[in-house]
Order: structure tokens, then C-alpha cells, then sequence
């Protein structure tokens, strides 16, 4: 069993203009902000372990952003790449050094107005969004950010990139559309489309499982679900997560070693699943003493260690920032 434990509150005031988290390795999440300080666009990097929370620092950025990619998954455990667009609607990747402290490179994204998506393979970056042609789009950026290639996915209809996700010899992303439709494309390291394949809802949001295949939750209407797949993308089950309810959060998705994790928001309250490989849901935990609501920037930032699952989010009791202040919040799902 599990049980959540409301650890923490601290409050803090709220300078930053965009959000954004990373997840690097598999026991590193960073929490990344820009703000405007004495007229220079900075972001304040501040990584969570198994420690605790690190001390934050500071980047000077060539650009003020006004969304950040939100998600951003890697294997390695150096460096970060922050994917944004200004406020004159161009879009950027900026390589931060591996001490986190100063800019390597930026260079302006051609074919994306806006990347939502970002991941390192083992060859390349790769950013998912909104294309200049409003389809959802995908480009391989070279890790030296001097080479781009635009990925000609087959779905043209106009939506976003939602998901990015890789195993060792093939590569995942899930672009949802703006007539309520999901696919999934699958595509080699270096780049090609194998397949794309229509999912049964919309708002895909998938993780590989290692050697166990991949999981994906979606919507379909107001329902969230959950279906996995094994590596040759046959379904071996769907299950019904809730109906979606209040201020609903797209959730994460955590490989639990032996099951699935989903960390989300429903009916305006942190809510985890955690499912076992069959699709049993085993434990179920609603925030239901913290009387704080979902976080109005987006996702909690969620990871796993061992069998504890981690959880931090930016929210007021009220449902919003309140006089320029916010509270950090903290919460742990241990197994007991």
C-alpha cells in the first residue's frame, strides 16, 4: 500500500514570467524559471534529488521567454536544453553548460512556432510543437544545435506535439489534434517514420517501459485513460483512470519497474494511480487535507525513487497566485 504525505509548504514570491521542469536521469527533476532582473532575461535552475532541493542558479538568457517547453526527458545527466518562444512569437533551443551556470549556444528554431516537447536521444535533440504550418511538427537538432532536420510526419491536420518518448532502437512521439484525434508515430533514431497509428482518445502522453513496451494515457470525452502496449505497438490493455472532473491536469506517467505510475490533477486535487503490469489499479491517492488546488503553471513535477514517488507543484489554497506570492508545496507517495 501507499499513502500521501503532505510534507511541506513554503511560500515564495512570484517573479517568473515562464515555467518549465526537466527530467534528467532517472533520479534528477529540475524546476526551471525565467524572469526579467534589472532588465536582463534570466533563468533560475533548481534541481530535486533524493536529497532534497539543491541551491538554485542563475542563467543570463539571450531571449525573454514567454512559454517554455514544458517537458524535457533525457538518459544523460549533463546539461539541459531549454526550448521557447519570445515575445515576438519566434522560437528558440539555448544549450545550457553541463555547471549550469552560462549559455553554450542558442540558435533559432526555422520550422517551429511553438515547441511544447523536448528529448535527447542517443544521436540528437529532438523538439516537438506547432510547425509554422500549424500541423504538429518535429525537428532533429544535431547536439552541437548546427544542423536541423524537419521529420514529415503523415498526419497533416492541424495540432501539437504531446509526447516524446524513446527506447535503445526506436523513438516515439504523439501528436494530438484539434478534431479531439491522437497517433502515435514511430520513427528510427536517425529519424524516419515507421508507422503512425491512430490512439483511441485524445491528449496522448506516453513513457517507454524498458524490455515491458510503453504506456500511454490519454482522454477520451471527459474520461482519462491508461493503455499499454508492448514493443511491436500491439495494445495489451486500456483502463479507466476517472471521469474528468473540475481543474483536470494531464498527468505523468512513471515507469514503477514492475507497474505504471500516473501523477496528475482531478477535480482540482493532486491525484496519483499507481497500476501494476496486468492494469490493476493497486493504490489510489487524492490530496484531500493539503486544501491546496492543482498548480496553476501546468503538471506537478513528480519523480520516483524506489518505490516513493515525489511529488512538488507551485499553487495557493485560493487556485492562484495571491500579492505576488505562491506556495512551493511538497508532497511524498511512499509504499509502506
Amino acid at each position: 500500500m501507499a499513502e500521501l504525505t503532505f510534507v511541506e509548504a513554503k511560500r515564495e514570491e512570484v517573479t517568473s514570467k515562464a515555467f518549465g521542469q526537466a527530467n534528467v536521469g532517472k533520479d534528477t527533476v529540475y524546476w526551471i524559471q525565467s524572469s526579467l532582473s534589472s532588465e536582463t532575461p534570466t533563468a533560475t535552475i533548481q534541481s530535486f534529488t533524493s536529497r532534497g532541493a539543491s541551491e538554485k542558479k542563475k542563467v543570463i538568457l539571450p531571449i525573454l521567454p514567454m512559454i517554455l517547453a514544458p517537458i524535457y526527458r533525457s538518459l544523460q545527466t549533463k546539461g539541459l536544453l531549454l526550448a521557447y518562444t519570445d515575445y515576438a512569437g519566434k522560437s528558440y533551443v539555448t544549450q545550457i553548460n553541463d555547471s549550469q551556470t552560462k549559455v553554450k549556444k542558442t540558435v533559432v528554431l526555422d520550422t517551429l512556432i511553438l515547441p511544447t516537447m523536448a528529448v535527447l536521444t542517443q544521436r540528437n535533440y529532438v523538439v516537438g510543437g506547432i510547425g509554422n504550418d500549424d500541423f504538429a511538427s518535429l525537428v532533429f537538432i544535431d547536439e552541437n544545435l548546427s544542423k536541423q532536420t524537419k521529420i514529415d510526419l503523415p498526419v497533416k491536420k492541424k495540432g501539437e506535439i504531446t509526447s516524446l518518448f524513446f527506447d535503445q532502437k526506436q523513438f516515439f512521439a504523439i501528436s494530438s489534434h484539434f478534431d479531439a484525434t491522437s497517433y502515435i508515430h514511430t520513427l528510427s533514431l536517425s529519424g524516419v517514420v515507421r508507422s503512425s497509428t491512430q490512439l483511441k482518445g485524445s491528449g496522448g502522453n506516453g513513457i517507454a517501459l524498458g524490455n515491458r513496451g510503453f504506456a500511454i494515457s490519454y482522454r477520451v470525452g471527459r474520461e482519462a485513460f491508461i493503455e499499454r502496449f508492448d514493443g511491436n505497438m500491439k495494445s495489451l490493455w486500456v483502463k479507466k483512470l476517472h471521469d474528468i472532473a473540475g481543474v483536470a491536469r494531464k498527468g505523468t506517467i512513471h515507469d514503477m519497474q514492475d507497474g505504471i505510475a500516473w501523477v496528475g490533477a482531478n477535480n482540482g486535487k493532486l491525484t496519483i494511480y499507481r497500476l501494476d503490469d496486468n492494469g490493476n489499479v493497486m493504490h489510489t491517492s487524492i490530496d484531500k487535507s493539503s486544501d491546496y488546488g492543482a498548480p496553476p503553471s501546468g503538471n506537478y513535477l513528480s519523480m520516483v525513487l524506489g518505490r516513493d514517488i515525489h511529488i512538488r507543484g507551485q499553487a495557493s489554497k485560493s487556485g492562484g497566485p495571491v500579492d505576488g506570492m505562491f506556495d512551493s508545496i511538497y508532497f511524498i507517495d511512499d509504499e509502506k
